[in-house]
């Protein structure tokens, strides 16, 4: 069996696997780095409908590589009566299960990047972990949240 032949062969089979392996490691990586873990751990998710559903959003997390984990159109935000309810597509990260924070433990402020203006929320008191939003989502959950969140951003032009 000459090589080419053995290559041919193998590489189907071979390829599945080491794209999977590979695939689920750099999930994982991103969910450690990301500080996914801590706030899993922190804040479990819990069983409440929501009440607006906000899908294929963005977001950062954690401090990882100077601007931490960015989930470009990946991020689902469930407004819910006691809280803000956080997934992320499973496909890209089967490690990271949904966080509920109840309106109690979100704080949020302004972040300046540039020209973008963001959201940087806060959980946890003291915190555990951070999340920054664009400010469009961040009105959104203000808006149907009934008041539960601090509209802190939308007073500044």
């Amino acid at each position: 069996m000459d090589e080419q032949f053995a290559t041919e062969i193998f590489f189907p089979y071979l390829f599945v696997p080491f794209f999977l392996i590979f695939w689920f490691t750099i999930g994982a990586t991103l969910h450690f780095l990301s500080g996914w873990q801590r706030l899993q751990d922190h804040f479990p998710d819990r069983d409440q409908d929501a009440q607006k559903t906000l899908r294929f959003q963005g977001g950062s997390m954690g401090k990882a590589l100077l601007t931490g984990v960015s989930y470009r159109n990946c991020l689902r935000y469930d407004v819910c009566h006691g809280g803000l309810r956080i997934r992320v597509l499973w496909l890209l990260s089967p490690l990271s299960k949904p966080i509920f924070v109840p309106w109690l433990q979100i704080s949020a402020s302004i972040e300046r990047k540039f020209i973008l203006r963001n959201c940087r929320l806060s959980f946890g008191q003291p915190e555990i972990g951070d999340l920054t939003i664009g400010q469009g989502a961040a009105r959104e959950i203000a808006r149907y949240s009934s008041g539960k969140f601090a509209e802190t951003f939308t007073a500044q032009p």
